[in-house]
């Protein structure tokens, strides 16, 4: 399968069944691609879809299982680019579902737990984003890097390494 750009990240295997495997990987050009692997032949990789961003992609995309309590929920593929965008796709279908913007490039993976998502900017600065719908829940500054999270905390990193404890709930420290 050729893909254009180069792929610097480890891709991000989606859904599989007997039957299907998908994979997920970035290129420099600002291409994400989707492709399915036949799981009874193994020999051919095809192009499902792909999305396209106007700079590269640095990170690997972040995957978000179909809940399956839920009839219609679809799977999510959130993937951010180095031109500030966070994009949502139905890892199925490879519609977007929601974009937002943070205005600053983005070279680190989206860390999703649960319903939120975590986006952290190069310039230095944290959203907590509503997985499901893209909108903005809180934004903290001076955060470089998601390191962790528990029940009630996020663990990140500043621009000098130093841990920040930052309260899920609020964005506060």
């Amino acid at each position: 399968c050729q893909s254009w750009g180069r792929a610097f990240v480890q891709p991000v295997v989606l859904r599989q069944d007997a039957g299907e495997e998908f994979v997920a990987w970035p290129t420099d050009r600002g291409l994400m691609f989707v492709g399915s692997i036949n799981r009874k032949t193994e020999t051919a990789l095809s192009i499902r879809y792909m999305l396209t961003t106007s700079a590269g992609i640095a990170a690997r995309p972040s995957y978000l299982p179909s809940n399956p309590d839920l009839p219609g929920d679809p799977g999510l593929v959130i993937t951010p680019s180095r031109d500030g965008f966070v994009h949502a796709l139905n890892d199925w279908t490879g519609s977007a579902l929601w974009r937002f913007s943070t205005g600053e490039p983005i070279l680190e993976r989206v860390a999703i737990i649960g319903r939120s998502a975590y986006v952290s900017t190069q310039p230095g600065g944290m959203y907590r984003l509503n997985s499901k719908t893209g909108v903005q829940e809180w934004w903290t500054p001076q955060v470089k890097q998601f390191i962790a999270a528990s029940k009630d905390r996020i663990y990140a990193a500043d621009k000098f390494g130093r841990m920040l404890v930052i309260d899920a709930q609020t964005g506060a420290r």
